[in-house]
């Protein structure tokens, strides 16, 4: 008597999802500015079994945000809450991240999760391998950066100093490599980085990063001996929050 009800169940389940998936797409279609459309159709998607067609609605969501540096650490998580289990959605996603037709954003999406499960060595090779396969993109350089900054500056000094002369006007690369110029003792190069990105990050929207940026640059120039730049970093920090 319990299975029937459990099939029926299934059933309605399926059913229900399936209904949603076609108004959700349709509300993308007409609405393709609306990232909210495009994300719940990819956690659709998955749920019917459709991978291929879930990460061409999330890759339609990075397409409209080339800047954002935090897109794809979103979009990973649409796919984790999708499967419900780390592990789920990184089986899923090996042999379509390890397919050399695919792009560099699946690498990237895995990467991201085997990094959050406390895999940095294998994360790293994946966004090698996104390197690799879009050379052209910042964001897997960024993140191979922000590895080696865990347990060597001076590397992930090296990787973003390469990645400015690739991508000069990435304010992602930039205020890391500001960050890394800091740590490895190069005070005045960090406070130049800073002082040349404070105007562009004052226009973000977003206070939580505005506000570690300005912090970090008020340390810069007091150890570069400014303690009126570090006063003034000082107030936007406290303007910003």
């Amino acid at each position: 008597d319990l299975y029937p009800r459990a099939a029926l169940k299934a059933l309605d389940r399926a059913a229900f999802e399936a209904a949603a998936l076609t108004h959700v797409e349709e509300a993308a279609r007409r609405y393709p500015a609306e990232d909210p459309f495009a994300a719940q159709a990819a956690r659709l998607r998955i749920r019917t079994g459709d991978l291929p067609g879930a990460l061409r609605h999330l890759e339609s969501i990075e397409d409209r945000r080339p800047d954002d540096p935090g897109v794809k650490a979103r979009l990973s998580a649409v796919i984790l809450q999708a499967y419900g289990d780390p592990a789920m959605a990184l089986r899923a996603l090996r042999p379509v991240a390890e397919d050399p037709a695919s792009s560099s954003r699946v690498s990237m999406y895995q990467g991201i999760l085997l990094e959050a499960q406390g895999n940095p060595a294998e994360a790293g090779i994946c966004y090698e391998r996104a390197t690799l396969r879009q050379p052209e993109e910042s964001s897997p350089w960024w993140k191979l950066a922000q590895l080696a900054f865990a347990r060597d500056p001076a590397e992930a000094r090296r990787i973003l100093e390469q990645t400015r002369e690739r991508f000069p006007n990435q304010i992602a690369v930039l205020e890391l490599l500001a960050n890394a110029r800091l740590q490895t003792g190069d005070v005045r190069g960090a406070v130049e980085l800073f002082r040349m990105l404070a105007p562009q990050l004052m226009e973000q929207p977003d206070t939580e990063p505005l506000l570690r940026f300005f912090l970090q640059y008020a340390v810069a120039a007091l150890r570069d001996g400014d303690p009126l730049e570090a006063a003034d970093a000082l107030a936007r920090a406290m303007k910003s929050n």
